[in-house]
C-alpha cells in the first residue's frame, strides 16, 4: 500500500472524527431538548391523579422509548452485536 493510498484511506476517518466533535451549539441543542422533555415529564407527573393516570404516563414513556429505539436503529444493531 502506497503512502498516497494510505492517506486517502485515513482521510474519511479524520473527517468523521471532526464531524463528531461536540460544539457549544450541539450542547445547547441537546441540553435544551432534555430540559424541555424533563419539564414535560415533571408536569405530567404533577398532574397524574390516580392509578389510571400513572399507567398512562408509564405507557407513554414506554412507547416513546420503543419508538426512539426503533427510530435510531439501535435495536437492530444490538441484535447483530
Amino acid at each position: 500500500m502506497t503512502l498516497l493510498s494510505r492517506a486517502s484511506a485515513i482521510a474519511p476517518l479524520l473527517l468523521a472524527a471532526q464531524l463528531m466533535t461536540s460544539t457549544p451549539e450541539h450542547r445547547l441543542f441537546t441540553f435544551g431538548s432534555m430540559a424541555i422533555m424533563g419539564a414535560t415529564l415533571a408536569q405530567a407527573l404533577h398532574q397524574a391523579d390516580g392509578l389510571s393516570d400513572w399507567a398512562g404516563v408509564g405507557a407513554a414513556m414506554t412507547v416513546a422509548y420503543i419508538l426512539s429505539d426503533l427510530g435510531t436503529g439501535t435495536a437492530t444493531r444490538a441484535g447483530r452485536a
